[in-house]
């Protein structure tokens, strides 16, 4: 097995090196098409990942709920259907993405202690940092599980202006970031 490049998303991916060729056209056509799926789940993740921070703020606290907001909802032309199956996507993550929170908070703090004890070794730190990982994995892929259920309930067209949303709101932030303070 060979490692591949990060994608846009950050994630590496393992793949047969049988598989591998030097240029994309050249790619099996399974390959290609589990690529392009990949990448269309992953823009989807960053997309809806965005918008969810995009209106962190608007929705008050550790709350991320952009499907609520007035002007998503008129935006993207949300059906009161799917605002309330988004709603339910969310409460059915809810409770294993703060479980797997507390756990990688928990262990990263135990991280920290061992990394500060003189008496570490590099052994029990390589065994915590596995474990922080994998507990980083876990709530990596509970979010994105949510995300792409989440996904899944908007239509070709409410993604796309998804998109056209995020960017705008990209470019008005890092606008505002630019400007003299």
């Amino acid at each position: 097995m060979a490692i591949v490049p990060p994608t846009r998303a950050g994630i590496a991916t393992e793949m047969p090196r049988s598989t591998q060729c030097k240029r994309s056209s050249q790619l099996p056509r399974k390959v290609g098409m589990r690529r392009s799926l990949q990448h269309s789940f992953a823009a989807a993740a960053v997309l809806l990942a965005a918008a969810a921070g995009a209106l962190r703020a608007e929705a008050g606290p550790g709350r991320w709920k952009w499907w609520q907001s007035e002007e998503f909802q008129h935006d993207l032309n949300l059906a009161p259907e799917q605002v309330t199956r988004l709603e339910q996507v969310f409460q059915e993550s809810l409770s294993g993405l703060q479980a797997g929170k507390r756990d990688l908070d928990r262990l990263e703090g135990e991280l920290s202690t061992l990394i500060a004890d003189a008496g570490a070794t590099e052994p029990q730190v390589l065994k915590l940092i596995d474990r922080v990982e994998a507990s980083r994995s876990v709530l990596g892929r509970t979010r994105s599980l949510m995300l792409f259920r989440m996904y899944r309930v908007l239509t070709p067209e409410q993604r796309v202006k998804l998109t056209a949303l995020h960017e705008k709101w990209d470019r008005e932030h890092h606008e505002a970031d630019k400007r003299p303070k």
